[in-house]
Order: C-alpha cells, then structure tokens, then sequence
C-alpha cells in the first residue's frame, strides 16, 4: 500500500532532475519542436504558393504579350477593309473597331509591364502638374458631353439614324471618360483606397462578365 502523503513528489538524487521536471523538460522541447515545424511548414507552403504565383504570372504574361500583337495585327487589318468599303455604316464601324484594337494593344502593353513590375508601382502618386492637366481634361469632357446632348436632343438628328447612331457612339465614349478620369481625379487628390474602388468598379456600369 502506498503511503505517500497527499501532494508528495518524488525527489531525485541531489543535483539530478526529478521525473516531473523531466516531463516538462519534454513538454517544453516537443512544443518547441512542433512550432519548429510548423514555422518550416508556413515557409514551404509560401515558396509554392510564390512559385505557383510566378509559373501563373508567367504563363498570363505570354498571352497578353500574343494579344497584344494580334490586336495590333487586327487593327491594320481592319484599317486596310475600312479603305475598301463603300457604306458609311460599315466605314464608321470597322473605323470604331480598328481604333478600338489599336487602344487594346496599348493596354495590353500597360498589362503586361505592370505583371511584370508586380506592386511595385505607387497607384496613389502623381505630380501637381499632372493632376492639373487632368483636371482640364475633365472640365474638356464636360463640355463635350454637353454638346452631344443637344445635339441628340435635336429632332433633325433624331430623324437622321444614321447620323443620330454616330453621335451616339462618340457620346457613348465621351460618358465613360468623364466617369473614369473624374474617379482617377478623386482617387489622387484624396489618396483614398474607397475612391480608387470607386474608380475601379465604375468599369462594371459598362461590362457584366458571364
């Protein structure tokens, strides 16, 4: 029968650990350990996760790169049928496409750099001389946008589809720059993150993706 009394721990010989000490000595090393391994473990998972990031980067950055020359390919192409076409209604819209493919170019050109760069571009930077010329632009966009409306409020345009369709289209253009370049003047000025989203989902007012 065991007499020990209540609350009694086994002593070692002196200078030498007793088993509960040797217990926590254990506990201590294996906690260490697992936060040893689960340091390892983040940091591998991290490189694969980076890699898998770089293999993607570098595999959208060869399509974008392919685009951007069939865009320009297309637009030359477009540009060579609008010089043999005889209707006004075909002109004006291979014309409108072959710019079209020609801005998409550049942008791809701007897509490409930036996967290139990373986050290394300041979004919220600019010069006061910029924001200046910006907020002119702006101001010219407004009095284009007025123009067009009385021109569309015109009955002899309304009668016109064909001329009513092409002034259309300019206003049509002429709307989405002003919302653009009047975000993008909000977003710098106030080096706000919520007008910069404002800026970036203005786009979806336009587009809805299937």
């Amino acid at each position: 029968m065991n007499h020990r009394p209540r609350g009694y721990e086994p002593r070692g010989l002196p200078g030498c650990p007793t088993p509960l000490h040797i217990v926590h000595c254990y506990t201590l090393g294996f906690y260490i350990f697992s936060i040893m391994v689960s340091y390892v473990r983040f940091k591998y998972i991290e490189e694969i996760i980076k890699m898998v990031r770089s293999l993607y980067n570098k595999d959208l950055i060869e399509n974008v790169r392919q685009w951007k020359k069939d865009e320009e390919i297309y637009s030359k192409e477009l540009g060579k049928t609008v010089e043999k076409a005889e209707s006004p209604m075909l002109k004006l819209i291979l014309t409108i496409a072959s710019l079209d493919s020609y801005k998409h170019s550049i942008v791809y050109g701007f897509i490409e750099e930036m996967l290139n760069k990373g986050n290394e571009v300041p979004m919220l930077q600019e010069s006061n001389e910029v924001l200046k010329s910006l907020e002119n632009h702006i101001l010219e966009e407004s009095k284009a946008m007025e123009f067009l409306i009385r021109v569309l409020e015109d009955n002899n345009i309304k009668n016109d589809k064909f001329l009513e369709f092409a002034f259309k289209l300019i206003y049509k253009d002429e709307v989405l720059h002003h919302i653009l370049l009047h975000d993008a003047f909000n977003a710098l000025i106030n080096l706000n993150d919520n007008t910069m989203k404002e800026l970036y989902e203005a786009i979806d007012n336009w587009i809805k993706p299937n």
